[in-house]
């Protein structure tokens, strides 16, 4: 298998044996060609920059997601060593959590777009899982709600899903300090 050509991506390997009387067997191996220093839910490059949404400036993710793969690649790493929390070691401890958190918003806040651009996604990336979620039910005269609370960092944020379909938004009073850049 010529690995050096290689790219960064999911591939299937398969594999035909056959003996002198003409028994054949046939398996396959689905794998994934890793770069070094790139965190491993990190599947398709463009998508892991837009991804930085949350950290890197409108002008960063433009400059990192032009040029060819390896360019990319390149710019990515480069982004993250800058950020690095403990540059001496192999693993990039912010990078891993970063990702870590956006698997986790697609997983669990995906509705009516994926979960890492939901509001409840942002502020799961931002500021990780809350100290404590209060949960308000549909009701006839209320929709369902959610009260994150963060009391290590003194934060409140309240969800409401106005459409009923799981697509909770941040209460419009905090969008309205300005204190908040990400709206899709």
């Amino acid at each position: 298998v010529p690995l050096t050509d290689m790219h960064y991506s999911n591939y299937t390997l398969f594999l035909v044996a056959e003996d002198t009387n003409g028994n054949s067997v046939k398996t396959k191996a689905h794998f994934r060609v890793r770069i070094r220093g790139v965190n491993f839910d990190v599947q398709n490059m463009d998508e892991a920059v837009k991804q930085l949404v949350y950290l890197a400036s409108d002008r960063q993710i433009k400059e990192m997601i032009t040029g060819s793969e390896e360019e990319k690649t390149v710019k990515f790493k480069q982004f993250w060593t800058a950020l690095d929390p403990t540059p001496g070691t192999v693993e990039n401890e912010l990078m891993e959590e970063y990702y870590r958190r956006v698997a986790f918003s697609i997983e669990a806040f995906t509705a009516v777009q994926e979960g890492w651009k939901s509001d409840r996604g942002m502020i799961y990336i931002l500021f990780g899982p809350p100290d404590e979620i209060q949960r308000g039910p549909f009701e006839l005269d209320r929709k369902p709600y959610q009260v994150w609370e963060y009391y290590h960092v003194g934060k409140q944020f309240i969800f409401r899903d106005h459409t009923g379909f799981g697509d909770y938004r941040l209460d419009q009073s905090y969008l309205e300090q300005n204190d908040w850049r990400f709206r899709y």
